[in-house]
């Protein structure tokens, strides 16, 4: 939640896809106590990125905390209820690219929140 409260648009975005790389990361564990706790940590730092966001002054940082509350309420409600895998082989694939995705989109986010293209443009 920290680094959701830096300033400009990387940084809630950066936490975001951590978040949600958490999240993701539970379909590894084998046994389900360490999987859902996991996954109680994603959901509530997806709710305290929210709360950041919707205490932001900007209309449009609202908007996306509202929207990330409801999605945290509508995963946690998923997640309750749901107690196999899932089945098909080509939707796992699918998660797992989209796994890669947000990792590989991570690095370009936490340079842009340590400033790192600020200081090249600046050259």
């Amino acid at each position: 939640m920290l680094v959701a409260q830096a300033g400009g648009w990387a940084a809630p975005a950066s936490a975001i896809v951590l978040l949600l790389v958490t999240g993701l990361r539970t379909r590894g564990f084998a046994d389900a106590a360490p999987a859902r706790a996991t996954l109680v940590a994603a959901l509530a730092g997806v709710v305290g990125v929210a709360v950041v966001l919707g205490l932001s002054a900007d209309p449009v940082f609202r908007l996306v905390g509202a929207a990330l509350a409801g999605a945290a309420a509508l995963g946690s409600a998923a997640v309750t209820g749901r107690t196999e895998a899932i089945a098909s082989p080509v939707s796992r694939r699918a998660v797992d690219l989209l796994e890669g995705a947000l990792l590989a989109a991570s690095i370009p986010l936490a340079l842009a929140v340590i400033g790192v293209y600020a200081l090249v443009r600046g050259l």
